[in-house]
């Protein structure tokens, strides 16, 4: 049954999970995906300035990958008036080298540790494997999150393998197409 198979397709008011947004960062959908380029403008500039050479790219959730992720994370996180652990907005820097990668995760650091790309400290680290690495951002003041994906370029390109191939077993298993949120370049 499909309630099986997709637990979490519900119907859902996008309007409660757009007012958490606000709640949250202070700024509505459209405000924050301009403080998002705005940051993601900020973390080329740092690969440009030390010349790692790094694709960058952004995204903000949708309303309703924000209302599964609360009902995954379970704890009546969807019953809150702000969004607590929700990875809404990120940015994904996709680094040609492990040299590169390796340049760039220490040169954010170190403009988180001097303010240069706002209030935010790191909260996590998450090193999934060899060259794939997360930063959990925090707002100092505030509830806001933000995740930083660092990938080498082979790691991103296995990860993309991996996810078509998941993509697949999933349609041959039920016998429908499935579309899957992803980052895009």
């Amino acid at each position: 049954p499909r309630s099986t198979l997709f637990p979490y397709t519900t119907l859902f008011r996008s309007d409660s999970v757009t007012q958490k947004v606000y709640n949250t960062y202070g700024l509505n959908y459209k405000e924050l995906s301009g403080f998002l380029n705005k940051t993601k403008l900020l973390v080329r500039e740092i690969a440009d300035i030390n010349q790692v050479d790094a694709t960058v790219s952004a995204r903000v959730k949708t309303p309703y990958r924000i209302h599964v992720k609360e009902k995954i994370a379970g704890k009546g996180q969807d019953q809150k008036d702000t969004l607590y652990g929700v990875d809404t907005i990120g940015i994904k820097v996709v680094c040609k080298t492990e040299e590169c990668f390796y340049s760039m995760t220490n040169e954010i650091r170190r403009a988180l540790d001097d303010k240069k790309l706002g209030n935010w400290k790191i909260s996590k680290i998450k090193k999934i494997s060899s060259g794939i690495t997360y930063f959990n951002l925090k707002e100092i003041k505030g509830n806001g999150n933000l995740e930083m994906q660092f990938v080498t370029k082979q790691a991103d390109d296995l990860r993309e393998i991996n996810f078509a191939h998941w993509s697949y077993e999933i349609s041959r298993q039920t016998g429908r197409k499935q579309k899957f949120d992803k980052v895009e370049d």
